[in-house]
């Protein structure tokens, strides 16, 4: 039997699936616009509700009440060749260009919270959309960009940014980022470039962005070792390109640091010193704080894990500055530290991108632990910035290790399912978080309000609350004073709250200081004042401000001294004239008109001398002038005034306020040629003050001479309108 052939099998072309080489990534333009503007939609979503907001902490030393950001462009110049902020007994710190986009900010948009809260927001926005691109340029062979997507997700939502984006004052952060991370950028492009050129205009251009990054806050500086990390783990060069970073980042900054200090800024001895409420720290050594150091960071990791109560303002002693060892977050930091080595050491021989931000976290972080030097509020959310990179990047890698998903692969069925509920759940929670907590700082009295409540150990909190009632009732009383009992509530609330800080801390000078000027001002009880102001300045014997009130208080007093003279000279008048009925004697009388007079001048004399003292620690304290020359004027020592006041100018310090006290002296003596000059001066430094327009102006009429009065006629009007547009009713 024939053996059947065997019918040839037609084969079937099946295509192999090519599987993409190396990490998923999104590729073409539809992609980066969604991205761009998703990016963007998402951070005005968060953070849209902050807009309506006005001024809060701190605003004062960038934008609102800077007299020289007012000026707009045309005060930048300026602005280079002052420091950054001031405190009682001089001016600290050298933060120039934030202070200048504020100023470029005011030239368009005048004194509006609402446009820089909508900058700080665009700026946020395009820092998490170059942070993505950096990073997916750093990790484009290493990390997928679902895994790159999720991470920015976290961080684009996270609640502990809300400080830096919503506080006007804290744009230096937002600002020290995008320069960093430009030199960081710039650097890399340094060293991928063959040509000498193209290499050269970068290393210059990364120079001169870490630069400016320390002209917005010297917290700049530590883009020089991340810098060095990214070039040993994503370059060729490795340990060489860290080590030429260092070497030329460091050297810019060290040289144009140099210069500045020599040829712009004003020379000054003073640096910041902190009270002890806004850090206990100063002057104890850095051993002492090391179970501090493992306390802030559980408290920072704790802060990144989930934010749930955000405060301003720490400080002593809403958080504890000296942790026993035996402390549940010293333990906690302990151990997270030893988790971090850990996983750094087990990662070492492996030069991945997890060993790069298992050492960007801890380097990120340790610089804000307390251990190196000591910052306001021991520890604050606005440090974690930075570090929050790193710890979005590690939150992904563990969900990634969790669901034995691939870091580099495009995820698929359940896994992909799991990694979308995560990202989008966490990042509701945290996006809910952010809504809630902008209204907190629509305004000074909010922030602190809402935050001393979640933090009532913070004296400086408490203290801060209770400045904002008596700033308000003091507007108050100015605008409306019929309402008397509403002002009076406020000035009360302000008392509860200078207590409440005391309660914390005894030894808070400022708020002794101010409890003094609640009981001048409201109870118009002179020796509680007298006594509030003598423990503010046992604290501190040069505190200006508890100085130049205990000057004013005793002054008050002689008055009301003088006045009870006055009485005892009438009732003794009223003798002479048989028309006493009192029970004084002609003798009783004098020898209480004697002991008054006697008590009344040692009051004038302290008076003085509080007043020469305010002056003699800080020069430029005007209003201490004011009422020296009201003392001298009571007690017709015209000629000490005049002699006082030209001392001051010889010396430099020359102001509207004191020209005018000369020619206010001058004139109590007649000699209003001599006023005049001096008025005249005063009107260099400040030519709003309609009194002495008017004057002029009328001098000049009976003078004579036309062409002057009509200058000053329109001096005159001109400051009527600036008073008129600046009234409390406008």
């Amino acid at each position: 039997m024939p053996t059947p052939k065997k019918q040839a099998v037609k084969k079937t072309f099946v295509p192999k699936i090519q599987l993409p080489k190396g990490p998923f990534h999104f590729s073409g333009r539809k992609f980066n616009i969604i991205l761009i503007l998703s990016v963007i939609g998402l951070c005005f979503v968060l953070y849209g509700n902050s807009i309506p907001n006005e001024f809060s902490l701190d605003d004062e030393f960038v934008l609102h009440g800077d007299s020289t950001v007012a000026k707009g462009i045309s005060g930048i110049p300026e602005l280079f060749k002052k420091r950054y902020a001031w405190d009682q007994k001089g001016g600290y710190g050298y933060r120039p260009l934030v202070k200048v986009s504020f100023a470029l900010e005011y030239a368009v948009f005048k004194d509006s919270a609402h446009w820089g809260h909508f900058i700080n927001i665009l700026i946020y926005a395009f820092i998490c959309i170059f942070l993505f691109y950096f990073l997916r340029k750093l990790l484009y062979e290493q990390l997928s960009d679902y895994f790159l997507l999720a991470a920015l997700a976290l961080f684009v939502t996270h609640p502990i940014h809300s400080e830096v984006v919503v506080s006007l004052k804290n744009r230096d952060e937002l600002l020290v980022f995008i320069f960093g991370l430009f030199c960081s950028y710039a650097s890399l492009k340094w060293f991928e470039e063959e040509k000498m050129r193209p290499r050269v205009l970068w290393g210059l251009a990364a120079c001169i962005s870490l630069g400016l990054g320390a002209l917005c806050k010297p917290d700049a500086l530590i883009f020089i070792p991340i810098t060095a990390m990214i070039l040993f783990f994503f370059t060729k060069n490795g340990i060489r390109g860290a080590i030429s970073s260092i070497i030329l980042l460091a050297a810019s900054i060290v040289l144009s640091s140099a210069f500045v200090h020599k040829h712009i800024l004003p020379h000054s001895d003073y640096h910041r010193t902190f009270v002890y409420i806004e850090n206990p720290l100063v002057g104890v050594h850095w051993y002492h704080k090391i179970p501090l150091a493992f306390s802030t960071i559980s408290f920072y990791v704790g802060k990144m894990v989930f934010p749930k109560d955000l405060i301003c303002y720490y400080g002593y002693n809403a958080f504890d500055a000296f942790p026993k060892w035996t402390d549940f977050a010293v333990i906690a930091g302990i151990l997270l530290t030893g988790l971090l080595i850990y996983l750094v050491v087990k990662n070492i021989k492996k030069k991945n991108a997890l060993l790069f931000f298992l050492l960007f976290l801890g380097g990120t972080i340790a610089p804000y632990t307390d251990l190196y030097q000591v910052g306001a509020g021991i520890v604050a959310e606005r440090f974690m910035f930075i570090p929050t990179v790193a710890f979005t990047m590690l939150i992904i890698y563990l969900l990634f290790y969790l669901l034995k998903i691939p870091v580099d692969k495009k995820p698929f069925g359940k896994s992909l399912n799991y990694i979308y509920a995560f990202t989008i759940g966490v990042s509701i929670i945290y996006a809910a978080r952010v809504i809630v907590r902008n209204p907190n700082w629509k305004s000074h009295q909010s922030v602190y309000l809402h935050d001393s409540q979640e933090a009532p150990g913070s004296a400086k909190l408490h203290s801060l609350l209770a400045a904002t009632y008596i700033e308000q009732a003091q507007k108050m009383k100015a605008a409306e004073p019929q309402r008397k009992a509403s002002v009076d509530s406020l000035f009360m609330l302000g008392e509860k709250q200078y207590q409440a800080s005391l309660d914390v801390y005894p030894r808070y000078g400022t708020s002794w200081n101010n409890l003094g000027m609640i009981q001048y001002t409201l109870y118009g009880n002179l020796k509680n004042a007298i006594a509030d102001f003598n423990k503010a300045l046992a604290i501190d014997s040069e505190y200006t401000e508890a100085l130049f009130n205990m000057g004013a208080c005793t002054a008050a007093l002689a008055e009301k001294v003088g006045d009870t003279i006055k009485t005892y000279s009438n009732d003794l008048n009223a003798i002479y004239q048989g028309k006493y009925y009192g029970p004084d004697t002609k003798e009783s009388l004098n020898q209480k008109i004697q002991g008054c007079i006697g008590r009344r001048d040692h009051l004038r004399d302290l008076a003085e001398a509080n007043y020469l003292h305010t002056v003699r620690l800080k020069p430029t304290y005007y209003t201490a002038y004011i009422y020296l020359q009201r003392l001298y004027f009571t007690e017709e020592r015209y000629d000490k005034a005049i002699d006082f006041f030209n001392n001051a100018i010889a010396e430099g310090h020359e102001s509207d306020v004191i020209y005018v006290s000369v020619g206010n002296a001058y004139l109590m003596k007649k000699d209003t040629a001599n006023a005049v000059v001096d008025y005249e001066k005063s009107i260099r430094f400040y030519d709003k003050n309609y009194y002495i327009c008017d004057f002029l102006k009328k001098y000049y009429y009976r003078k004579g001479d036309m062409e002057k009065a009509r200058y000053y006629k329109g001096k005159y009007d001109t400051a009527i309108m600036y008073k008129n547009s600046h009234s409390p009713m406008h």
